[in-house]
């Protein structure tokens, strides 16, 4: 039912051929239960419409790879934390995370990205380098945490966010 509300394209699907060999081929490759992979179709059911040799199965190679994760276990987590992960261009993840190490280095890109994988979502011309410029402007100190701030925070929580950076570099002269 909420599949069908969220995504009515479906019900055009053939069941045979396009859900039920996407879907099996998405429980072997992450190594899923039922339960988990009816999460991700839950969260996520435009995985049903992306092609598996040009979308899926390249952006989780990526991240296997580039994240260095052992296993399908590691990589399972990763996708149950956001499943949009399968649906991103190989091409933009590359590039968010270049940005994510050249802030904060490799180590430290890894572990925020494997914490909290929807960072790779967000978009580095609309909000990543605007606010990364902002920052060094100011003069504020960029660090894991202000990074992970930058990232996460809506554009509300962002702006108090610098005022209070602002107010506290201030106070420190």
């Amino acid at each position: 039912g909420k599949l069908v509300k969220r995504m009515p394209m479906v019900l055009g699907y053939s069941i045979d051929e396009n859900i039920e060999m996407k879907l099996t081929w998405l429980q072997e490759r992450l190594n899923l239960d039922d339960e988990q992979l009816s999460k991700i179709m839950q969260t996520s059911p435009a995985i049903l419409s992306y092609s598996r040799t040009n979308t899926i199965e390249p952006s989780l190679e990526w991240l296997q790879n580039r994240l260095h994760l052992d296993g399908d276990t590691a990589l399972s987590a990763l996708i149950l934390m956001n499943p949009t992960l399968c649906g991103k261009n190989v091409e933009n993840l590359e590039r968010t995370y270049l940005f994510y190490e050249d802030c904060i280095g490799p180590d430290e890109a890894k572990q925020l990205v494997i914490s909290v994988p929807a960072v790779l979502t967000y978009s580095l011309d609309r909000r990543l380098i605007p606010r990364l410029e902002q920052v060094q402007e100011i003069g504020i100190h960029v660090d894991a945490a202000l990074i992970r701030r930058m990232a996460k925070y809506t554009n509300d929580l962002w702006e108090k966010s610098v005022v209070h950076q602002t107010k506290k570099m201030n106070r420190n002269l």
